[in-house]
This record gives C-alpha cells, sequence and structure tokens, in this order.
C-alpha cells in the first residue's frame, strides 16, 4: 500500500482523542516501562477513567513490565489522592504490571 492509500484508510482524530493527547504526556522506555504524567495540575476523575479505559486493552497485549504514574503537583477534583493510588495501582495489579506512583511529598 503505497502513502496515499495509507492517509485514506487512517481516520481522523476525534474530540476524545484530542482531549486524551491535551490531558496526558505518555513514553515508553526499553525495558518495558511505560511512564505516564498529566499536562495539567489539576485532573478529574472521569479524565483519570478515560486514561485507564483506553490503556488497558494495549497493556493486556503484553510487552510492558512496570507502569509509572508521575503525579508530582498533581491535584485530583472530587477525589482523595489516597483513591488515586489505589486506583493506579489495581490498574496496574490487574495487568499484571508493577506499579510506582511519583507524588509530591
Amino acid at each position: 500500500m503505497n502513502a496515499p492509500q495509507l492517509a485514506r484508510v487512517a481516520e481522523p482524530p476525534t474530540t476524545d482523542d484530542r482531549q486524551f493527547l491535551a490531558t496526558w504526556t505518555l513514553s515508553a522506555a526499553d525495558g518495558g516501562r511505560l511512564s505516564i504524567r498529566p499536562q495539567r495540575s489539576t485532573i478529574r476523575l472521569v479524565e483519570l477513567a478515560r486514561l485507564t479505559r483506553r490503556l488497558r486493552p494495549v497493556l493486556a497485549c503484553g510487552g510492558m513490565r512496570e507502569i509509572v504514574f508521575d503525579l508530582a503537583g498533581v491535584r485530583f477534583v472530587g477525589v482523595e489522592q489516597s483513591v488515586v493510588r489505589q486506583l493506579l495501582s489495581e490498574f496496574a495489579r490487574t495487568l499484571h504490571l508493577r506499579c510506582r506512583i511519583i507524588e509530591r511529598r
């Protein structure tokens, strides 16, 4: 398939795609580590739910061994930080991934 055909096959990003990419920075490293950092200082619980919903099928395919959530300087609206830690840890556990959460001390 040549480049013009590929361009026709690709779907344009949806509003949800653009919001997701404006909210989170994701980077994968050698050794199977996925690092995730919010791009804003305030995150709503619904945005955290969107993150886990989008990542679950990708991470379930394997290849990653550890997920790092960099939450330093982030405030979650409508939920306690301890609940966020618990949700993210459980998310990683169900996918058999090590979980590291970086927080402001």
